[in-house]
């Protein structure tokens, strides 16, 4: 029986340190703002055609990662986002 009130304690205590942290959240750090930039825009969905390919050949999932975060990354200096 303690065992069961104590794991109940732990169940509510994470859940109310969730809850209580939620407007903390990376998703809710940023706004949208950075849509109006189309330059912006345009380069990221440059950069997302391109990280699939490498010279004409299809690259694998991880290389495909790699390449979009650099792509991004790249996006981001140009246009003063990092």
């Amino acid at each position: 029986m303690r065992t069961v009130r104590l794991a109940a304690l732990a169940a509510l205590v994470g859940l109310s340190s969730m809850i209580g942290s939620a407007h903390y959240s990376a998703a809710n750090a940023g706004g949208l703002g950075w849509l109006s930039n189309k330059p912006y825009v345009e380069c990221l969905k440059g950069i997302n055609f391109l990280a699939g390919w490498n010279n004409g050949h299809p690259q694998s999932k991880a290389d495909e990662a790699a390449a979009y975060e650099r792509g991004r990354h790249y996006c981001n200096k140009q246009y003063g986002y990092e």
